[in-house]
């Protein structure tokens, strides 16, 4: 049984996997014939990070896979909206949130409207509104690489994430009739009034005392 760092030859028997020899051996998953790091085969003979190599023939020839991977971050709901926080990777600073925007080529999810968009570093939000309860149902966004006008990406399927609204901030997905919210939104700005009062009376009675003439 050969070690990790060997591989079986055509002979048939265990020999040393070479870095940079131009051949794919043992635990190497690329070998482009040089050890430098940075251009998609490492200077371990690994593929690096966004990148895609063909191995045959040798030597491997990498490429840049500009393809985005998408996962949904965070769901959070509040009265008939929905706040969903995508991370996408890799992500390209230069582009802004009207192009995510377009990147989001379709969506099911019912009887809701996507209001805005906005992107901070690698995550890209979405706000809906909805106009009915959506608590639980599994939702499909598909997005379309090619719309950033990244290279090659006609070569590219178009990236789908399926989930279910379940928002994490402990707020179902419920619609609730406009006057409805309105009240809630009233309530809540009512009783954030009130906290904020009384922590600043707290701490004002907290902050020590100077009796005058002593």
């Amino acid at each position: 049984m050969c070690t990790l760092d060997s591989y079986v030859n055509a002979s048939g028997v265990c020999a040393p996997t070479v870095c940079a020899n131009s051949l794919v051996e043992g635990i190497e998953t690329c070998d482009d014939g040089n050890m430098i790091d940075g251009d998609g085969c490492s200077s371990s003979c690994q593929i690096e990070a966004y990148y895609f190599c063909n191995n045959v023939p040798p030597p491997s020839v990498c490429y840049f896979d500009n393809r985005f991977n998408i996962q949904i971050q965070s769901i959070a709901a509040s009265c008939n909206k929905l706040t969903l926080n995508f991370k996408i990777y890799p992500f390209y600073d230069y582009y802004n949130s009207a192009s995510y925007a377009l990147f989001l080529r379709s969506y099911s999810l019912n009887s809701s409207t996507v209001t805005k968009v906005t992107q901070q570093n690698e995550i890209v939000t979405y706000e809906l509104a909805y106009t009915q309860t959506i608590q639980g149902v599994n939702a499909t966004f598909v997005f379309e690489p090619s719309a950033l006008g990244l290279n090659q990406t006609s070569t590219y399927p178009l990236n789908q994430i399926t989930f279910a609204i379940v928002p994490n901030n402990n707020v179902l997905a419920i619609y609730y009739e406009p006057q409805t919210c309105d009240s809630m939104e009233s309530m809540k700005k009512a009783t954030d009034a009130i906290f904020y009062l009384s922590y600043g009376t707290l701490f004002v009675s907290a902050l020590p005392c100077k009796i005058v003439g002593l």
